[in-house]
């Protein structure tokens, strides 16, 4: 049994990703990767919501929906302290079928989500820059037609007056 461990440890560890074998129902983690381990050393023996940060069971576990619905669901989860995480979760059948535990695979995407928040900044800030430009546009080509407006409306002016004297005369 523990060579089989040893094999699957070794065979989960060099994935890239964080993966632990737990049972929802009871909060334990029954197998966690070597790669798991060595940022968190503590979890075969606490709850599985430990790693999350919380001291309470999570409100939608994402591997109860997995064992629940038979099929993989994932979420992205948010530390205290400030880790961003993809969880994935595979309902992991036993030999009889039942399914009770799940296979979570956890990747760190705190990076790509800071990320996509400066992308998110900086198309702002090109939006903000791009409304100050064609609101100095618009300012720079109103001015001289304010002009021309007023130029229009004194001639009209000036004509009627002497269309209103050419009649008066006539």
């Amino acid at each position: 049994v523990q060579e089989s461990r040893n094999f699957l440890n070794d065979v989960l560890g060099n994935i890239g990703c964080l993966v632990r074998v737990i049972n929802p129902k009871t909060h334990k983690v029954l197998l966690q990767n070597n790669s798991l381990q060595a940022i968190f050393s503590q979890g075969m023996e606490r709850p599985c919501y430990a790693f999350w940060g919380r001291e309470t069971e999570c409100d939608l576990c994402v591997s109860s929906k997995a064992i629940e619905e038979d099929r993989c669901r994932s979420k992205e989860v948010e530390t205290p302290g400030g880790f961003v995480y993809e969880v994935h979760s595979f309902p992991l059948p036993n030999p009889d079928g039942s399914i009770n535990t799940a296979i979570e695979v956890i990747r760190d995407i705190t990076a790509r989500k800071k990320d996509e928040a400066k992308m998110r900044l900086l198309e702002s800030q090109k939006m903000v820059a791009v409304g100050h430009l064609s609101n100095g546009i618009a300012h720079r080509i109103n001015n001289p037609l304010s002009g021309i407006d007023m130029c229009t409306e004194l001639l009209l002016k000036k004509m009627e007056e002497k269309a209103e004297k050419l009649k008066d005369a006539s």
